[in-house]
């Protein structure tokens, strides 16, 4: 570990890739590989020091697909089920919850 305040100065979870790497390893090993597998890409977003990590539905794809299609001129509301996902603190790695959520 390294020595003095360099290590308390950084967060454990730095970035997108990690916290998207670290949430679907704990993902896969609470709803299993064959259930979290089918809600891929999973993306992270830094939200007050938590990266919130969410897998995708059809649905998201489907939403995201026609948004490209028509540009910022019309909102889309998302519609269907829940995917898998977890709040993880940035600083600490710590995980406060596992849902499938919308």
């Amino acid at each position: 570990m390294p020595e003095g305040d360099h290590w308390n100065s950084r967060d454990l979870v730095p970035d997108e890739q990690t916290a998207v790497l670290v949430g679907r390893t704990i993902l896969d090993r609470y709803f299993g590989k064959d259930v979290t597998s089918r809600f891929e890409p999973y993306r992270a977003s830094l939200h007050f020091g938590e990266w919130y990590v969410l897998g995708e539905t059809e649905a998201v794809r489907e939403m995201r697909r026609e948004q490209e299609r028509l540009g910022d001129k019309v909102l889309l509301a998302m519609r269907g089920g829940g995917m898998p996902g977890l709040p993880t603190s940035a600083r600490d790695g710590r995980v406060r919850g596992i849902a499938f959520q919308r």
